[in-house]
């Protein structure tokens, strides 16, 4: 059976039309990107697997440089791994296999399920060459106890005896830093050999409350307890980064940044009557591909507009290397830094009134 316009209609029983009106976003995303996210089934070609960040050609994607994170005296891959989507431990693995030692986690990344991810993978490691960073929001009222019991879940859902570092997460005050039960926590469980280091992190300030970056985390740089740190560190706010690096340099406090390409995706309005060329060519490829093999639905309410299987990317890559530059077709999002580096724009369809986001099974994590 064939379309209107002479294409072939999908096995599935999902209909062109359909597919184009209620996949508009993974449309739009997927021509901005050169249709480089679904190859076609069997294409082996050059430019079958277009990617944002092409590697050179010859070159082995694998980790060339290891630096020493401050204090802590551990040489880590100058590219980390962080996790707040991570659900595969084939991924961890992976990375693992490419040289990257470096493990950024929480236990609030997927209620822990990236931990667990970790955790599996692990076990296939030299954990005495790896280095796993995990944190968790410390509230106001918590004290020592229920700070060491957060490390020993976390222990338990990363398979190991200890971690490299334990981090105060998202402290938005300078005030915050001082936190009586999180110190006599770390002092206890550092004296166990459960946690070797304390950290830090800090996204920006997100509300009134929130004190300025540049504040909070000099303050921890020069506070004496914590031996490392993760900030935000991008061209829109390398004034103050350069000033929380310089104070971490001159207390020897280990950095890592994340964040560390701000934007979103340019992509074009997608009008199912009539696409351009460059989204006609990408349909296409998830036709021949076979990629959807499942059926479009929508909730009474007009949720999960589309239900089908598709390509999965499962680690968002935290960069220990300072700044990276602004690749071509992105744009600065927010100029706060709160939101995820690279992460898509909302995008709408003409079947919706609301702001649809590719899902996790889209192929893109939107933080």
């Amino acid at each position: 059976m064939k379309s209107r316009n002479g294409n072939p209609e999908e096995k599935s029983g999902v209909s062109r039309r359909d597919f184009v009106r209620t996949g508009g976003a993974v449309l739009a995303g997927g021509a901005a990107l050169g249709g480089g996210v679904v190859p076609a089934r069997g294409d082996t070609s050059p430019g079958s697997r277009a990617r944002l960040f092409p590697e050179a050609k010859g070159q082995e994607a694998k980790i060339k440089a290891y630096r020493t994170l401050g204090r802590t005296g551990f040489q880590v891959s100058d590219v980390g791994m962080g996790s707040v989507p991570l659900r595969e431990t084939a991924v961890v693995r992976y990375a693992y296999d490419k040289g990257v030692n470096y493990f950024d986690t929480a236990e609030g990344y997927g209620n822990g399920a990236a931990e667990r991810a970790i955790g599996d993978a692990m076990q296939h490691m030299d954990r005495d060459k790896i280095f796993i960073a995990t944190k968790a929001r410390i509230r106001e009222g918590d004290d020592a106890e229920a700070v060491v019991q957060k490390v020993r879940q976390s222990l338990e859902r990363l398979q190991t005896e200890y971690v490299d570092a334990y981090s105060m997460h998202a402290a938005s005050t300078v005030e915050a830093l001082d936190h009586p039960g999180f110190h006599e926590a770390m002092d206890l469980l550092k004296a166990e050999g459960r946690v070797r280091f304390r950290g830090v992190s800090y996204h920006g300030p997100g509300r009134d409350t929130d004190q300025p970056t540049v504040d909070v985390l000099s303050a921890a740089a020069e506070d004496g307890r914590f031996d490392m740190m993760l900030l935000v560190y991008n061209f829109m706010n390398h004034e103050d980064g350069d000033r929380i690096l310089a104070a971490c340099k001159a207390n020897n406090v280990g950095t890592t940044a994340m964040k560390t390409s701000p934007g979103s995706i340019r992509y074009e309005p997608v009008d199912p009557e009539n696409l351009t060329e460059s989204q006609e060519r990408y349909l296409q490829r998830f036709i021949r591909s076979g990629t959807f093999s499942g059926s479009f639905s929508a909730d009474k309410r007009g949720r999960r507009p589309w239900s089908a299987s598709m390509p999965r990317r499962s680690a968002r890559k935290t960069c220990t290397t300072g700044p990276v530059p602004l690749p071509k077709g992105m744009v600065s999002r927010r100029p706060n830094n709160s939101g995820w580096g690279a992460s898509i724009g909302s995008f709408k369809t003409p079947t919706c009134t609301r702001p649809v986001w590719p899902s996790r099974t889209s192929g893109w994590w939107t933080g």
